[in-house]
């Protein structure tokens, strides 16, 4: 790894020692950490998001599912039932970026892993644009309504 990088990629290790504990340093050993120190030299976005949501991330990536491309109706789904449990409509921004930010490391995963291809990435890119937007646009015309 170029030196430039080595410094924020290992800052980025001791803060998620320090915030997620020594259990995600050894869950990481386990589950691609190679990948990982790539992603975090990648994207400065993908590792402090993987920090802010640790719990979401470690369970996708021991389970496989991060390398799975979800279709459209499976990522509506998924989106409906987040937005149904959000408590009041203060949450519901919160709860679409936090939707967000989980689908897009999962696409950084999956395409920095070769688990799909450039149009695959491009697709799902797409896919998840087109669901934030209807599903957010119905959300908000069932409240008017």
């Amino acid at each position: 790894m170029p030196p430039l990088l080595v410094d924020p990629v290992m800052r980025w290790f001791d803060r998620l020692h320090h915030e997620c504990g020594q259990e995600s340093l050894r869950r990481l050993t386990e589950h691609g950490s190679s990948m990982l120190v790539r992603l975090v030299a990648c994207s400065e976005f993908a590792g402090s998001a993987i920090i802010r949501d640790w719990t979401w991330f470690a369970a996708e990536l021991e389970s496989g599912r991060i390398l799975q491309v979800p279709g459209r109706e499976s990522l509506t789904a998924s989106l409906r039932d987040m937005l149904g449990l959000v408590p009041d409509p203060s949450s519901v921004k919160r709860a679409l970026r936090e939707f967000r930010n989980r689908q897009m490391l999962a696409i950084f995963w999956r395409d920095l892993s070769d688990a799909c291809d450039l149009a695959q990435t491009i697709a799902s890119l797409s896919d998840l644009a087109d669901v934030l937007i209807e599903c957010t646009s119905n959300h908000v015309r069932a409240g008017l309504v």
